[in-house]
């Protein structure tokens, strides 16, 4: 026996029509009740829709002319702003459902079109999400010094689901809340970030995700958490920052826009994958990678950003794959010092396009022991790919062309291999060595540069 109406909240009448089917009897006898009890064969004959108005529960089963009797199904519909699908119980707001003793683990809360003024605790594990009936609904805080919406350990599990949330600190904050789902929801105007997460193994997806006052995304000494096919843009510091965890997943994220820091941020973070994520006009770099090792940014689009396209900044063992770094102000990938700090050792730089950024398209600086191979770089203003103070690098298989300056340069780089490497139309050089001793230079295919195929300034004991 099956209804057409299915448990949920609503603000109109509705009509619900149930159907029996068997295969011994053609017509089979359904009987209900609108009470909560359980219907039996002296209950009401359905012959006709049944038309609900009000807060119903509605049990209903059907008996075959052979006295084969179906399981009683359940249909609940309430008439109220929220209502929790497995009681039938209807209240006035969010945090009254869940405050509700009968409310337990495993319950879903709807809640119907409109706005709710409150800071919203959850401290169960519970499925919140918009009634599927009604238009939209903005949870707002009712004290904006304080989260919209807080799960904490008590609510690990829960899931978050089809709101707009706006004017509280934080809109969702995390707190020791593990393996919760934030699903399909509009975040914006919060003092602080619009997620911040201190928990593990979430699910952040589906997001619009905008200006907030701090990150989009925050994730601190976090592990496993999933942050996938959200739309993070014109927040004031970073689009998503991850700091002091492991393991999280940064995945087919739009990101852009965002305001006097980063797109993407990973600092003192390691063993994070990067991927798929399209990364633009953010204020500073598109992606950093800040003490992070181990990390690996594979296949995202990054143009259009204030400074470099990915930069990795005393950040070690990283795999820099495929990604299309392209326009941006300054470099397009930067492997290199920080402020304070050294360099960025033993990553590699490999199958990406690199194309007409303001400065040189790979430029690595007091990094050593790098593998920079089977790259596409072209067009960019300054070289194609410049190694200062960086030794013990392999550079090969690249593709420089057009380049404004040389195709490679190395500047004060010593015990570089650079191999099987073609470049061809740079304003410059194909190949330049300055001040750099001990290099092994073989095997490339240096054509229609500007100057000369290979320029050897001021440097010792080359292996060309």
């Amino acid at each position: 026996v099956t209804a057409n109406l299915a448990t949920g909240v609503y603000n109109t009448a509705k009509s619900v029509t149930l159907t029996a089917s068997d295969n011994l009897d053609s017509n089979p006898i359904i009987y209900y009740t609108t009470n909560g009890n359980t219907p039996t064969t002296s209950s009401t004959r359905y012959t006709a829709p049944i038309t609900v108005n009000k807060t119903t529960t509605l049990k209903f089963m059907a008996r075959d002319k052979g006295s084969n009797q179906s399981p009683v199904n359940t249909r609940r519909y309430i008439f109220s702003k929220v209502g929790n699908l497995n009681t039938g119980k209807g209240y006035t707001s969010i945090q009254a459902a869940i405050n509700d003793s009968l409310t337990l683990n495993g319950h879903i809360i709807e809640v119907l079109g409109g706005t709710y003024t409150e800071n919203v605790i959850v401290n169960k594990k519970l499925k919140i999400r918009r009634a599927a009936s009604t238009g939209s609904v903005t949870v707002k805080a009712s004290n904006s010094s304080k989260n919209v919406f807080t799960i904490n350990s008590g609510g690990s599990g829960s899931t978050i689901q089809g709101f707009t949330i706006r004017d509280g600190y934080n809109g969702v904050s995390l707190i020791s809340a593990n393996s919760c789902s934030i699903i399909g929801n509009t975040i914006t105007n919060n003092g602080g970030n619009g997620i911040w997460i201190g928990s593990d193994n979430n699910v952040i997806s589906g997001n619009v995700i905008s200006n907030n006052d701090w990150n989009g995304v925050s994730v601190t000494e976090s592990t496993g958490n999933d942050l996938v096919d959200n739309t993070v843009s014109s927040n004031t510091r970073n689009g998503i920052y991850v700091e002091y965890g492991t393991d999280t997943t940064v995945s087919r994220n739009t990101v852009r826009n965002n305001i006097n820091y980063q797109g993407i941020y990973l600092y003192y973070t390691d063993n994070n994958t990067v991927s798929g994520n399209t990364v633009t006009n953010n204020e500073i770099n598109g992606i950093i990678l800040n003490n992070a090792d181990n990390n690996l940014v594979s296949g995202n689009v990054v143009s259009d950003n204030g400074y470099d396209g990915i930069s990795v900044c005393y950040s070690n063992s990283n795999n820099i794959l495929k990604n299309t770094a392209t326009n941006n102000s300054q470099r397009g990938i930067y492997l290199g010092y920080t402020s304070t700090v050294g360099g960025s050792n033993y990553n590699i730089i490999n199958q990406n396009i690199v194309e007409d950024n303001d400065l040189d398209g790979i430029f690595l600086y007091g990094s050593n022991g790098n593998t920079v191979s089977g790259n596409t770089i072209t067009g960019n203003l300054y070289n194609g790919i410049s190694l200062d103070n960086s030794d013990n690098n392999s550079v090969s298989g690249n593709t420089l062309n057009s380049n404004e300056l040389s195709g490679i340069i190395l500047n004060n780089a010593d015990n570089n291999s650079v191999s099987g490497n073609t470049g061809k139309s740079n304003g410059n050089n194909g190949i330049f060595l300055y001040y750099s001793d001990g290099n092994y230079i073989s095997g490339n295919t240096v054509t229609n540069n500007v100057l000369n195929g290979i320029s050897v300034c001021y440097s010792n004991s080359n292996n060309i």
